[in-house]
């Protein structure tokens, strides 16, 4: 894996094992739900993660085609979470729908950080 890329990939494996530490002291607390979503937050973080240990796999040192792949993965993964979003707006539960934004909130930051990858040098 091409060096930015690996500075990403350590990255979102920093931010997962936080927010599961956030998740942690939030359970210790007795702050169920806002330990949920901070647990949410791990899960997103280490989907991707895994897509970046796949793209890398499967693309090598094409970086290219490892953006690639990284970028239609970070569309198609986040598009069903935006249907169940709507989704659960049309059935009006409300939790759902807070939780699938936070999914995609997330992923929008890890867009972010994508972009900033492109921007250090080539991915």
């Amino acid at each position: 894996m091409q060096t930015n890329w690996q500075k990403f990939h350590c990255e979102l494996v920093q931010k997962q094992s936080a927010a599961a530490a956030r998740a942690k002291g939030l359970r210790a607390e007795q702050r169920g739900d806002e330990a949920a979503f901070e647990q949410i937050r791990s899960n997103v973080y280490g989907i991707f993660a895994s897509v970046l240990e796949a793209a890398d796999r499967k693309c090598g040192e094409d970086t290219g085609e490892m953006q690639r792949f990284f970028a239609e993965k970070l569309e198609s993964i986040p598009a069903e979470w935006k249907a169940a979003a709507e989704k659960a707006a049309a059935h009006g539960d409300e939790r759902a729908v807070f939780v699938e934004k936070l999914k995609l909130r997330t992923a929008d930051e890890i867009r972010t950080g994508v972009a900033s990858v492109g921007k250090e040098g080539q991915p």
